[in-house]
């Protein structure tokens, strides 16, 4: 029990750092133990929570929970419990779905969401994204994080990237101090805002906007209730915003 119990940290960790998603047979091979093996303890961590499989014959990769309970990092932790409390309120305030995110060398991991819309049935596709420039919260954290950082984003980013275009979208971003997606054809729009401790920005907390035809005053609503939530998430971890 306790050799099966060693195997299953070790796949967990596993696609933690090969992933994001990964095939039984990758994880096998790097652990060392059969692939019958593994997937019989693949669909056990799936039924704790711990991973998710994307589809049949296709790979796993860490859930929400999953990568919060293994980041093993004390920042997430304290996220994690000012936050999920903090952003439950919110979203069941609002009708909406609000996500706390962060990035971790250039990938965007989803810390924890709730969603509050009550028709709409919102599930992240994905725990964590390298291609993090598709996405409100993604785009935040590199426009306001460190210079060094950015640049290495931009330059790894495949040549069907525009990289000027990107740059100058993290420069209106630092002007503005948050960012805001529309996608009319999935849902409405997507905002962030940063979650600041220490003095830095560490983290961003984004809503998803629902709805059809929203009103700009609707809209404004959501954002600045986003808004809202970073503040008062960012003076839980002790950072007072003017």
């Amino acid at each position: 029990m306790i050799k099966v119990l060693h195997k299953a940290f070790e796949m967990i960790e596993c696609i933690s750092e090969h992933g994001p998603v990964m095939l039984p047979s990758a994880i096998a091979n790097r652990v060392g133990i059969n692939q019958a093996t593994c997937v019989r303890i693949l669909r056990d961590l799936v039924d704790l929570g711990y991973i998710e499989q994307l589809g049949p014959r296709q790979g796993y990769m860490l859930s929400v929970q999953g990568w919060a309970t293994f980041s093993r990092n004390p920042q997430i932790e304290r996220l994690l419990a000012e936050g999920s409390p903090l952003i439950s309120q919110y979203a069941e305030r609002i009708n909406q779905c609000m996500f706390l995110c962060v990035i971790r060398n250039g990938r965007r991991y989803t810390v924890f969401f709730r969603n509050g819309h009550p028709t709409f049935n919102l599930v992240p596709q994905r725990v964590a994204y390298d291609d993090c420039h598709i996405t409100a919260t993604g785009q935040l954290l590199l426009a306001i994080g460190p210079e060094a950082e950015r640049q290495a984003y931009l330059e790894q980013c495949p040549p069907d990237v525009d990289r000027k275009a990107l740059g100058r979208l993290f420069v209106k971003i630092q002007k503005q101090g948050f960012a805001v997606i529309h996608r009319k054809e999935d849902f409405h729009a997507i905002a962030a805002y940063p979650v600041y401790m220490f003095g830095k920005a560490v983290a961003a907390v984004s809503v998803c906007m629902v709805g059809e035809n929203m009103k700009k005053a609707e809209e404004q609503r959501l954002i600045s209730a986003c808004e809202s939530c970073a503040r008062d998430l960012s003076a839980r971890l002790g950072v007072h915003l003017p």
